[in-house]
């Protein structure tokens, strides 16, 4: 059995590697040795986590485990987690999709990771993503520019008109050349599979569960069935996160989490009794880097590439306020 799985994934384009339930290599095929530069690290008996960080591999196993527990499959019947990781030098990036191993030869928590090169496209920190958000100061000055010289009183009438008309005319095709490279560019970052449509009870009550391990009491809405395209390992590590600047803040003394859908969003709500958290406190939060993520990349830049946005707020429960992650849902 096990050369004949050898022979199989030998002919897959694919980086395939089999790990046993120690997260030791024990097969591997040719596209992996290619994909990972012919690390000398790839061999039976060394682990994983000497080519990969560990942490987006453990999460994804763990969702694996609690999906099966769940008996919830995928639609395509298919039971496995997608996700981005990154060699352990930051320098290679990959979309991987893990499965457990259910066979006769496997009866443990072996596992199978399939793995391709992303680096083409998934960049965290995009450097055209990046120039175009940088457009944002020069064309805000432009638009004042515009203003200003439509309030100047003494410039003569014909000069004046033809320099407004100039200048409104290209600030506006400025504006919409920058909003439809940015939407571009935004647009590519979201599509790419990077993001995993989860059903939102299956989302939500893996993140009670999660939750519930840290001590605290997280309740979802049972009548959420919206499907949410996610990062769930960069979630997880905003939630956390979030969780943790909250307490550092003084609101941490009894913290609970409230999850439940609205007509285009998902909503994760920290809650705490207590006033809400600055706006300026939060947007300093934004910009912190997190460590263990994909690509060491900010609380922001996972948000965004998900389309999701966070703030606090006063909870409808008197003398409680929240902090709120809200999340696109499809429709």
């Amino acid at each position: 059995m096990e050369t004949l799985l050898h022979t199989i994934i030998q002919t897959l384009k694919s980086g395939v590697i089999v790990c046993d339930a120690d997260q030791r290599i024990t097969l591997f095929n040719r596209a992996a040795e290619d994909l990972l530069d012919h690390s000398e690290s790839l061999k039976p008996g060394v682990p994983l986590f000497e080519l990969f960080p560990a942490e987006p591999i453990k999460h994804a196993m763990e969702l694996v485990l609690y999906r099966q527990a769940l008996e919830d499959k995928a639609e395509d019947g298919q039971q496995y987690v997608q996700f981005m990781n990154s060699s352990c030098d930051q320098n290679s990036f990959f979309l991987c999709r893990l499965c457990m191993m259910q066979t006769t030869l496997h009866t443990d928590d072996s596992f199978v990771i399939v793995f391709e090169d992303a680096g083409n496209w998934y960049a965290p920190g995009n450097r055209v993503y990046l120039q175009t958000e940088e457009l944002r100061g020069p064309i805000a000055n432009l638009r004042a520019a515009v203003e200003n010289i439509t309030e100047y009183p003494d410039m003569p009438p014909v000069m004046r008109s033809a320099f407004e008309n100039v200048l409104v005319q290209e600030s506006l095709n400025l504006s919409n050349s920058f909003d439809s490279l940015a939407d571009t560019c935004h647009g590519l970052l979201q599509s790419q599979s990077h993001l995993v449509a989860m059903r939102s009870p299956l989302f939500f009550g893996y993140l009670q569960d999660y939750l519930g391990k840290k001590g605290i009491p997280a309740t979802g809405g049972p009548d959420c069935t919206h499907v949410i395209k996610v990062d769930s390992h960069g979630l997880l590590l905003v939630v956390d996160f979030m969780i943790d600047q909250t307490k550092k803040s003084g609101r941490g003394g009894s913290l609970s989490c409230e999850m439940h859908c609205g007509g285009q969003f998902a909503y994760i709500d920290i809650l705490w009794s207590g006033e809400p958290l600055a706006t300026a406190d939060i947007e300093t939060w934004l910009d912190e880097v997190l460590p263990e993520s994909v690509g060491k990349v900010t609380v922001l830049e996972i948000l965004q590439g998900q389309g999701g946005d966070i703030w606090s707020q006063p909870h409808s429960k008197p003398g409680f306020s929240m902090l709120r992650l809200a999340l696109p849902v499809e429709t």
